[in-house]
C-alpha cells in the first residue's frame, strides 16, 4: 500500500511539473514577432576644453531646443532624415580675464547614434546643415568619434581622455603589436547530422601560465574553470575558424572537441578540427578589419575606439595573482554602433574680451512606444559646464508645439512658443524632459502582460487542484491503510482465539 501511495505521489508531482512546463509563459516566444516599443535616443552636452586648464569663463549660456517634429522609429538611409530637423543650439558668452590672448581647442559631445539609425554609411551627414559659429561667423568644425559602449553613461573626464590626436599605445593593443593567427578547419560532421536534430558545437580549453590576450573569428560561448578558459562555436555554417593571440604566440596549439550540441556533454565520433597554418599580422590589421571609410570616421578615431572597447569589453578570466586570460570575439573590432560624436573646433579670445560662440547639433530623443501617443525623452548634460573656470546664467528655451509630460524636476514655465526656464547658477544633475503630442498620453494595453497574468492564474489553479488531489488521495490511502491494519489485527486475534479453544 505504501508503494501504491508513492506511485500516486510521484504521478501527482509529475503532473505538477508538466503543468508548469506547458502552462508557464515563455517570454522569448511571445516576443518573437512583437514590435519594439522603446528606442534609445542620444544625449547632447555643453562645450568642453581639450588640453588642460583654461582661464576662459562662461558668463552666459542660452540653450535653445527647436522641436517641431518627432523622429520616426527607423531610418534606412540618411536621405530619410530630410524631413526631421529637430536640433539644439547652445550659445555661449566666453570671457577671457587673463592679460594674454587665449586660443583653445573646444569639443562639443552631442551623443551616440540613436537606435533608430538603420544605416552607417555617411552616418554623420545629419550634421551638414548645422554650424559652429564665433561672433556669428561659421568656423571650421571637425567631427570626432570615441568609444561609448553599451549602457553608456557620459563622464566628462573619462570621455575627454579618449580623444587623442594620434594612435593609442596601450600595451599589446598597439599598432605594431604582433598577432599570431592560428587557422583551423573542422571535419567529420555530416549533413544528415543536422537532420537528426544535432547542432554540432566545437570548443577548446586553454590554459596559460602568463597573461594572454586572444580573439576568435567566430564565437558563440565560453566558460571558466579555474585558470582555464573554454571557448566554442556552432559549426553548421562555419567550416573554419581563426584564433588570434595578441602580442605573443600561444603556449600550445589548442585541441578542439566536437559535441552534438552546445551542452558539451556528448562528443561526436571522428569529428574535430585540424590546425591548417599559423601566420602573423599586426594588431592594426585586426583592429581595422571592420573599418570602412564610408562610415565617415577617421582611421585614428576608429583604431582608438577599438582599443578602448578591447580594454573594457574583453572577458577577463582568473584573479590576482592567478594567471589571466583576456578573450574577445572578432566582432569586438566593429565599433560602428558604439561611437560618441563630437564637434572639435578652435576658439580665440583676446585678453579682457568677450566672444560669442554658438554650437548647433541634431537632436534625437528616446521613444517610448508603451504610451499612446508615444512619449519622447530628451537629455542634455549640464555637468560638463562645471569644468569651466566660472559659469554664469543659464537660460533654457524649448520651442515646440508639443506638450511637456515630464520636466525632470525643473520648473519650466509654459509660454506661447513652448517652455522656458532661467537659472542664475548651474544646477545639480542633468537636464531631462519629455514631450508628447497629447498632454495626457495613455499607457498602451499590454496584451502580453495580461496573457502572463492569465497563465499565472491558470498555473496557480491547476497546481492547487493537483496538490488538493494529492492531499485527498494521501488522506484516503492513510485511512485505508489504518483500516486494513485494524482488520488484519482483528483477524489475527480471532485466529489466536481459535487456537486457544
Amino acid at each position: 500500500m505504501r508503494k501504491q501511495a508513492k506511485k500516486i505521489m510521484l504521478a501527482a508531482m509529475t503532473a505538477v511539473f508538466l503543468c508548469i512546463l506547458f502552462l508557464s509563459p515563455v517570454p522569448h516566444v511571445a516576443y518573437a514577432n512583437s514590435a519594439q516599443t522603446y528606442w534609445h535616443g542620444t544625449t547632447a552636452s555643453g562645450t568642453l576644453i581639450s588640453g588642460g586648464e583654461c582661464p576662459l569663463e562662461v558668463t552666459r549660456e542660452d540653450l535653445t531646443f527647436y522641436i517641431d517634429a518627432f523622429p520616426s522609429n527607423y531610418y534606412e538611409t540618411k536621405d530619410d532624415l530630410t524631413e526631421y530637423k529637430a536640433h539644439v543650439t547652445a550659445s555661449y558668452e566666453f570671457y577671457n580675464p587673463a592679460d594674454y590672448d587665449v586660443t583653445a581647442t573646444l569639443v562639443f559631445p552631442f551623443g551616440t547614434y540613436p537606435d533608430y539609425y538603420g544605416f552607417r554609411e555617411n552616418a554623420d551627414g545629419d550634421t551638414d546643415g548645422y554650424d559652429v559659429t564665433v561672433n556669428g561667423e561659421p568656423v571650421k568644425k571637425t567631427l570626432r568619434h570615441t568609444y561609448a559602449g553599451y549602457n553608456y553613461t557620459f563622464d566628462a573626464d573619462g570621455d575627454l581622455a579618449k580623444l587623442k590626436n594620434g594612435y593609442a599605445e596601450e600595451g599589446v593593443f598597439s599598432r605594431d603589436s604582433v598577432v599570431y593567427v592560428y587557422s583551423f578547419e573542422f571535419y567529420g560532421v555530416k549533413s544528415d547530422d543536422y537532420s537528426r536534430g544535432y547542432a554540432p558545437y566545437a570548443s577548446f580549453v586553454m590554459k596559460s601560465d602568463v597573461e594572454a590576450h586572444i580573439m576568435m573569428s567566430e564565437y558563440n560561448g565560453g566558460g571558466v574553470r579555474g585558470d582555464e578558459i573554454r571557448a566554442g562555436v556552432f559549426i553548421r555554417n562555419v567550416p573554419s575558424v581563426m584564433l588570434y593571440s595578441i602580442g605573443r604566440p600561444l603556449d600550445e596549439i589548442p585541441k578542439w572537441t566536437v559535441y552534438e550540441n552546445g551542452s558539451e556533454k556528448k562528443e561526436m565520433d571522428d569529428c574535430g578540427a585540424r590546425h591548417v597554418k599559423t601566420v602573423t599580422c599586426t594588431f592594426e590589421d585586426i583592429a581595422m578589419n571592420k573599418y570602412d571609410e564610408k562610415f565617415g570616421v577617421s582611421r585614428v578615431d576608429w583604431f582608438n575606439a577599438v582599443v578602448d572597447k578591447m580594454k573594457n569589453e574583453v572577458y577577463k578570466y582568473g584573479d590576482d595573482p592567478a594567471p589571466k586570460i583576456y578573450a574577445a570575439p572578432e566582432y569586438t573590432c566593429n565599433v560602428s554602433n558604439a561611437l560618441m560624436r563630437w564637434y572639435e573646433y578652435e576658439l580665440s579670445v583676446p585678453a579682457k574680451t568677450t566672444v560669442s560662440n554658438g554650437v548647433t547639433a541634431p537632436l534625437y530623443p528616446s521613444i517610448d512606444g508603451d504610451y499612446s501617443p508615444s512619449v519622447y525623452g530628451y537629455e542634455y548634460l549640464l555637468s560638463p559646464a562645471s569644468k569651466w573656470a566660472a559659469f554664469g546664467n543659464l537660460n533654457i528655451e524649448i520651442k515646440t508645439p508639443f506638450y511637456m509630460t515630464a520636466s525632470g524636476g525643473f520648473g519650466f514655465e509654459k509660454n506661447e512658443d513652448g517652455y522656458s526656464l532661467s537659472l542664475e547658477t548651474l544646477p545639480n544633475g542633468e537636464l531631462k524632459f519629455s514631450l508628447c503630442s497629447d498632454p495626457k498620453p495613455q499607457k498602451v494595453f499590454n496584451a502580453y502582460g495580461v496573457v502572463v497574468v492569465v497563465f499565472i492564474i491558470i498555473i496557480a489553479v491547476v497546481c492547487a487542484a493537483v496538490i488538493a488531489g494529492i492531499v485527498v488521495i494521501s488522506v484516503w490511502l492513510i485511512k485505508k491503510n489504518k483500516k486494513a491494519k485494524k482488520t488484519s489485527s482483528a483477524d489475527s486475534g480471532d485466529a489466536e482465539d481459535g487456537k486457544d479453544g
